[in-house]
This record gives C-alpha cells, sequence and structure tokens, in this order.
C-alpha cells in the first residue's frame, strides 16, 4: 500500500490557494487599519515637523540650532508658542519651518530676548550693539516670505544697545 501524498490532492491544492488568499487580504486589513491609525491629520503634522527638522532641501531646523544660541532661541520660541497654545490664541500650524526661517535670519550680533504670539503674529524683542544688524534682521524676514509683513522699532538704551521691536504678521491670518 501506497502512503497518501496530499500533493496528489486537488483539494489540497484548493485549500492552500484559498489560505493564501485569506492571508494576504488579512495583512492588507491589518495594514489599512494601521495606516488609518496613523495618518491622522495631527500624526500627519508631526511626520512633517519631523520630515523638515532632517530636510536637506530647505533651512532645516536641525542645521540652525547647530548655530550658537540657538537652543536659547528654540527655547524662548517653543516657551512662546505653547503659552498661546494653551490660551487658545492658535493652533500651532507650520511652526518647525517658521523657527528655522526666523533662526536662520537671526544675525550673530541680536540677541534675541523674548518672543511673543498675539494670535497669529509674533513679536520679538531683541537687543544688539548697532542698528544695522537689526536692520539686516527684518530684511531677512521679509524676504523669508514666511510674514506677510515685518514691523520694526528701535530705541537706544541707557546702556548703549539698541532695543529692537519686531512685529511679523502672519501670513495664515489670525483667525486661528
Amino acid at each position: 500500500m501506497k502512503g497518501h501524498r496530499p500533493m496528489d490532492n486537488w483539494k489540497y491544492h484548493l485549500l492552500s490557494v484559498f489560505l493564501a488568499v485569506l492571508c494576504l487580504t488579512g495583512v492588507m486589513w491589518v495594514g489599512t487599519f494601521a495606516a488609518d491609525r496613523l495618518f491622522t491629520p495631527d500624526n500627519l503634522q508631526r511626520l512633517e515637523v519631523i520630515r523638515q527638522l532632517f530636510s536637506t532641501d530647505e533651512v532645516g531646523l536641525l542645521e540652525v540650532l547647530q548655530k550658537e544660541g540657538g537652543w536659547d532661541i528654540a527655547r524662548k520660541y517653543a516657551a512662546a508658542l505653547a503659552d498661546a497654545a494653551i490660551n487658545f490664541e492658535f493652533l500651532p500650524y507650520n511652526e518647525g519651518n517658521n523657527l528655522a526661517v526666523l533662526m536662520d535670519a537671526t544675525p550673530d550680533e541680536v540677541t534675541i530676548q523674548s518672543f511673543q504670539f498675539i494670535q497669529r503674529d509674533l513679536e520679538i524683542r531683541c537687543t544688539c550693539q548697532s542698528v544695522e544688524p537689526l536692520q539686516q534682521f527684518r530684511a531677512k524676514l521679509q524676504q523669508a516670505k514666511v510674514y506677510s509683513q515685518v514691523d520694526f522699532h528701535c530705541t537706544r538704551q541707557a546702556d548703549g544697545t539698541y532695543q529692537g521691536i519686531f512685529l511679523c504678521h502672519s501670513t495664515y491670518g489670525n483667525s486661528g
């Protein structure tokens, strides 16, 4: 008596194909379910921020953080951003790119004192030993096209330094 070989049975082949299709369908269903959970609008925005951090085709945030004083500027910006979000002034949008542009535009001679969001507009207070770097800062901010308009006011302090106050009007409007 010869042994029964399952390969000779057409039902076995049919069952194998059915199980393969069923497994493939299950994998596709799990993948679709995972993608739906992973690619929500909030997660897509986080992924975009991560992409911008490591971007090589535009000014990357990690690149400008390596600049002297970069982490201090980022800390102050993040504090102002958190304060605005907590007070429901606006929902952050593209702030990683905005910070990268801002830090890239800041001349080495300029010391950022503080940031404050007024709805989506950004007020920047900074100091410098002369007016020229502050004017360069304004020109670079305007050239970057991140803000629709950059207002600038400068005063000479008692110690001889200059304080610059910039009001950067958001291109996204103030509707939040």
